[in-house]
């Protein structure tokens, strides 16, 4: 009895203990997600169709903010869910942030439980946990916009292929999985085009795994095409040449798309002017995750799941090349965050490997280093909030003012800055000038200084700041510059002549 007690006691604190890690992992990254998530200011992308969202119809609301932004037209489906999340909980930014917040949230126990069918619990919880640290995940997790949604429809859709193929699974579970891929595939182009690489590869994994051109396959692939179709013809008679900015990607940006799906970096930027000592660790974060996931390839030509680990490796390099060249040979939309749904396999990829490394000594070496690196990254977190503090802003301008001084508020770059001010600021349209610039901001300054006595002035992602300061200083203009919020930070000036002796 004793025995037998004992073992059953070990057995309950086995089960306690597995099923700590994935609570844990859950509630860290819940954690680095909701941090100062209050705080978190609109931006641009965001507020391009925040003011839509309070139009009581949702076929005019829907037209009305497709006709100002490309990505309302081409994924019309979550703008269908941001509006229904609206008309339920409102259409404050803080509850559209939780709407991306439940997104990204879903996607770390569905990415728990797909690794653990495949490569046991240990890769599981090192999957979960590059996840959960991810500072683009954290990022996207908040963000008023469709990536969250769309990085777990993918999620979604490849663990329902895999498990639709799955022999040790019922003949019920494989088709209610085969039902549920095929309505994430006729969804998926609604949500984005970006995917439209990934329905070739999966298309070739079922061909694959069924070994015969089945019905199922002709069902799913002429339903995806025909959703595929359907979207490129609909927005190509929207004219969406005029939303396409970027310019053509080199390979320095190719490289640091791969760095960004490392977790280490939520953007293009180096995080290192917000991390302790002014130094980031993300190239070792990347090297080290990197590095476990090859060892896959080993374990691949070893004959251990070959056709899984091809799948993912696909998955995470195939989307990439497929649209930096496309941007190259046609027209440029090569952007990291169009195709980050592809950091899932990696972080899947390093679970593998790590469960599979041969000595204890060595993992316990390698989540040693990943822990430490990704911490220290995700501290980033305490600097500021992510976005460009508008808010904050506008509080110091009003505690400024008085009923007689309300000076003029110059903006730098009308449409990256003056949009999501004014949406967040109530401040009159006249108080705000709009210039674009160096010489056109230098002018604006000086004139209203002499008709006004008095000036602010509002900057972000601006690398010319200290040309303005030496004209300020030269004009013998006196100015007060407050550091705000914001990777990289908003800058405000408060300028006035300086007074004769």
């Amino acid at each position: 009895m004793s025995l037998m007690r004992n073992r059953v006691l070990v057995a309950a604190g086995t089960r306690w203990k597995t099923g700590a890690i994935p609570i844990a992992i859950f509630l860290l990254a819940l954690f680095w997600r909701v941090w100062n998530l209050s705080g978190e200011s609109p931006w641009l992308d965001e507020v391009f169709t925040l003011p839509y969202l309070e139009i009581p119809s949702l076929f005019q609301a829907w037209k009305a903010a497709s006709a100002q932004d490309m990505a309302t037209l081409l994924a019309p489906f979550y703008f269908i869910v941001e509006y229904l999340w609206s008309a339920l909980w409102g259409a404050s930014p803080l509850s559209l942030r939780v709407l991306s917040l439940i997104f990204g949230m879903a996607s770390i126990p569905l990415l728990y439980r797909l690794t653990r069918q495949y490569y046991g619990k240990s890769a599981a919880a090192i999957a979960s946990l590059c996840l959960g640290f991810s500072l683009p995940h954290i990022f996207y997790s908040q963000e008023i916009r469709r990536y969250a949604f769309e990085m777990l429809l993918v999620l979604i859709s490849f663990y329902s292929l895999l498990n639709s193929q799955n022999p040790e699974s019922s003949s019920k579970a494989q088709r209610r999985h085969r039902y549920c891929f095929l309505f994430v595939s006729i969804v998926l182009p609604l949500v984005s085009l970006a995917c439209v690489p990934l329905f070739v590869l999966q298309g070739l994994f079922l061909l694959y795994s069924q070994r015969r051109f089945s019905r199922f396959l002709f069902v799913w692939g002429t339903a995806t095409f025909f959703s595929v179709l359907g979207v490129t013809l609909w927005t190509h008679t929207r004219e969406i040449g005029r939303f396409f900015w970027m310019p053509d990607p080199t390979i320095k940006e190719l490289l640091n798309t791969l760095l960004v799906f490392a977790g280490g970096r939520f953007s293009n930027d180096n995080p290192s002017p917000y991390l302790p000592f002014s130094v980031s660790v993300d190239y070792l974060q990347a090297l080290v995750m990197y590095g476990l996931a090859s060892y896959t390839l080993w374990c691949a030509l070893k004959g251990k799941q070959r056709t899984t680990f091809l799948l993912l490796w696909l998955w995470l390099i195939l989307p990439v090349l497929f649209w930096y060249i496309l941007s190259l040979l046609w027209r440029s939309f090569f952007i990291y965050r169009y195709i980050l749904f592809s950091i899932f396999p990696l972080y899947i990829l390093t679970g593998a490997a790590y469960a599979a490394l041969p000595s204890r000594c060595l993992k316990q070496a390698c989540l040693a280093l990943l822990l430490l690196c990704m911490t220290y990254q995700c501290t980033v977190r305490f600097h500021s909030p992510f976005r460009p503090a508008y808010e904050q802003a506008a509080i110091q301008i009003e505690k400024h003012d008085t009923l007689s001084n309300r000076p003029p508020i110059i903006v730098l770059k009308k449409l990256l800055n003056t949009v999501p001010f004014q949406y967040t600021a109530a401040f009159p349209e006249s108080r705000i000038h709009s210039v674009y610039g160096l010489g056109s901001l230098h002018q604006r300054t000086q004139t209203l200084l002499q008709s006004t006595g008095a000036a602010w002035v509002l900057m972000w992602r601006w690398d010319r700041m200290g040309e303005f300061e030496d004209f300020l200083t030269q004009q013998q203009i006196d100015f007060s510059r407050y550091r705000l919020g914001g990777l990289p930070p908003l800058y405000l000036f408060y300028c006035e002549p300086r007074p004769l002796n």
